[in-house]
C-alpha cells in the first residue's frame, strides 16, 4: 500500500453509481472495496477492518440498510467514519 493510500469501503446497490465513484476514487490513489449489497459489505469488514479507513455507503440497500452498516462500525471500529 502507498503511503498516503486509504482503503475506502463503497456500498451501493447501483452499478454505475458504485463504477463510477470506485474509479474516481482510485484515480485520486486508493484503495476501494466495492460491495452491492449489505451482505457484501459486511462481508469486506469481516475481511479487513483493520484496513478500512473510511465507509461510503447508501442509506437504502437490497437487503439492509447503511444504519446497520454504520452500527457494526461503531461497535467494531469506532474511530472509522462513516458517511451516509
Amino acid at each position: 500500500m502507498a503511503h498516503n493510500e486509504r482503503v475506502i469501503l463503497l456500498v451501493d446497490d447501483h452499478d454505475a453509481t458504485r463504477e463510477t465513484l470506485t474509479e474516481v476514487i482510485r484515480e485520486l490513489g486508493h484503495r476501494v472495496l466495492a460491495a452491492p449489497s449489505l451482505f457484501m459489505a459486511m462481508k469486506h469488514v469481516d475481511d479487513h477492518l483493520s484496513d478500512i479507513d473510511l465507509v461510503l455507503t447508501d442509506l437504502k440497500l437490497p437487503d439492509g440498510t447503511g444504519m446497520e452498516l454504520m452500527r457494526r462500525m461503531r461497535q467494531e471500529s469506532p474511530g472509522t467514519p462513516v458517511v451516509m
